[in-house]
């Protein structure tokens, strides 16, 4: 079975990769919330960083990237994310 990454997040994805080095010189282990290929805000927390998403955009609608960490697959979780 394949998983289907959203537009978000290929969009989010790409624009981070763009600027992960210099993230993490400037950010090592804090947390950036991306909306649209921007950052929108840098967290001290996943948590304070998801939370602030759902609340400004809503599930779906955002992602999360941990500077200087691996990303972190769902696995089945992946499939509960809306699709558009």
């Amino acid at each position: 079975m394949e998983i289907e990454i959203s537009k978000e997040a290929k969009t989010n994805r790409d624009a981070y990769q763009a600027m992960q080095a210099q993230m993490e010189l400037d950010h090592f282990g804090k947390c950036v919330l991306m909306h649209n290929g921007e950052i929108v805000g840098i967290y001290d927390t996943s948590s304070d960083a998801y939370a602030v998403g759902c609340e400004k955009f809503g599930l779906g609608e955002f992602t999360t990237e941990l500077v200087g960490q691996k990303p972190m697959h769902l696995g089945i979780f992946t499939l509960c994310l809306p699709q558009k």
